[in-house]
């Protein structure tokens, strides 16, 4: 009985081990675009893309009101759907027929059948205060939503911690959720950098210190893994979220050759991802990288 006993306490004290979490391996090369598009003068300035199921690439840029509609084969402009007025326009979503329009102050701009002559629009205003310069925006079918990444802290509790937010449009209730659903912080950042001994990103998040670092110009979802793609302009970095958990899984400083303003993002559904960036005083272009091969 004693020996039974003993046998049951040591058997139950037994723990299962702990899976490992497996190391993240991100599947792109961003030194190497299997295709550069040179966007013409009208683009030169674009501030946000989506890529249409016609493989043309719906793309707003940052003052006019207007969607611009370019052709990848032709390498032009089909067509222009105007929806609005001057503003700061800043990243465009499309959910099957309706596209999505964000501006710096949160202001979301739904044009309902935009690429049809009786389109409706629609407007739902950011219900935060502070100056969080929203940019970055993507529509997240898995759970009817938009996602909304802000450039700026919106704080100074935000700003001393290089923290920045990501807000959820509900499309189940047609409302800004009342707080932030993930965020990114200068010491996620750093801490990769030092962890994988990469110095230049390293020296470059030193050097911008938290006010600066990681501002992000564009958000995505992968359709693939799902994980939370984003951008930032200045400095240039992309970097991928877990998307449940929000954990920092990988960041990378942008060769600037190549992504001078990066502002842009998009997937197709096999995984190629394309990065938009601003021209500065050359042309705007769109960048795309093939999923690496095993």
């Amino acid at each position: 009985m004693l020996i039974l006993l003993l046998l049951l306490v040591f058997g139950c004290s037994q723990q299962p081990e702990d899976k490992p979490i497996p190391t993240y391996e991100f599947p792109y090369q961003l030194n190497f675009p299997s295709k550069t598009l040179l966007l013409p003068d009208l683009l030169q300035e674009v501030s946000g893309i989506a890529l249409l199921p016609s493989g043309e690439f719906a793309c707003v840029q940052d003052e006019e009101g207007f969607i611009v509609i370019y052709d990848t084969t032709l390498q032009e402009i089909n067509r222009t759907v105007k929806f609005g007025s001057k503003s700061d326009y800043e990243d465009i979503a499309v959910k099957e027929n309706d596209a999505y329009v964000l501006e710096s102050d949160g202001t979301i701009r739904a044009i309902l059948n935009f690429d049809s002559e009786g389109y409706r629009r629609e407007k739902y205003r950011f219900p935060f205060s502070g100056n969080y310069n929203t940019e970055g925006l993507c529509y997240d079918k898995k759970n009817q939503r938009l996602l909304i990444a802000s450039k700026n802290a919106g704080s100074i509790e935000n700003a001393r911690s290089g923290r920045r937010q990501i807000f959820e449009f509900s499309f189940r209730d047609s409302s800004y959720n009342t707080a932030s659903v993930f965020s990114i912080e200068f010491e996620d950042v750093r801490s990769y950098f030092q962890q994988n001994e990469d110095t230049i990103g390293l020296n470059a998040v030193e050097a911008n210190g938290p006010m600066m670092i990681f501002k992000p110009s564009a958000i995505q979802i992968h359709p693939i893994s799902n994980h939370i793609y984003l951008l930032s302009a200045y400095p240039p970095m992309l970097a991928v979220l877990h998307h449940k958990t929000g954990k920092l899984l990988y960041v990378e400083m942008l060769p600037t050759d190549l992504h001078p303003q990066p502002e842009g993002l998009s997937f197709n559904a096999e995984g190629a991802l394309w990065i938009a960036s601003e021209g500065k005083n050359q042309k705007g272009r769109i960048c795309r990288f093939w999923l690496k091969k095993d």
